[in-house]
Order: C-alpha cells, then structure tokens, then sequence
C-alpha cells in the first residue's frame, strides 16, 4: 500500500504483555465483531478482534467508537500505544 507519506522508524518496541493478551483470548473473540465481514468482500474470511472502530462514511464528520475488543486488551494495549 502506497500511504504516499515516509516512515517514521520508532525503534525498539516491547510487545510482550499485548502479545500473550492476544494469544490468551478464547476463539470467540475473533468473532464478536463483524462488520468488516460482513461488509467488506476481501475480509469475508479474516478475522479480528476490533479494539476501535473510525465510521467514515459522513467524511470529513468520522465517528470514532471503542469497539468489544478494547475491555478485552486495552489494559495490554495502552502502554504499547502511548509508548509508540
């Protein structure tokens, strides 16, 4: 994918607590959240845990929701995030 903008190295990055966050979450998880699935055709047969969700569709007005996913792996995923 051709973002047309450079990137920016960030260096070292220690995913460890997110890592088993996600390998530790029951196969159901990876099917809480579908709208990708079910309104996408090249993600019919992906599957994801969805911590937030930006609905473009009234662009430039987006609509930024936390999504199932975030309860389940924020704790692991916010200081990974605010590292980066």
């Amino acid at each position: 994918m051709d973002i047309d903008t450079p990137l920016r190295e960030l260096g070292p990055i220690d995913s460890t607590d997110l890592r088993e966050a996600i390998l530790a979450q029951e196969n159901v998880a990876w099917d809480e959240y579908q709208y990708r699935q079910d309104s996408y055709e090249v993600h019919t047969a992906t599957k994801s845990i969805v911590m937030i969700f930006v609905d473009t569709d009234q662009w430039p007005d987006i609509k930024v929701t936390k999504e199932v996913g975030w309860n389940r792996l924020a704790e692991a995923a916010l200081p990974l995030m605010n590292d980066i």
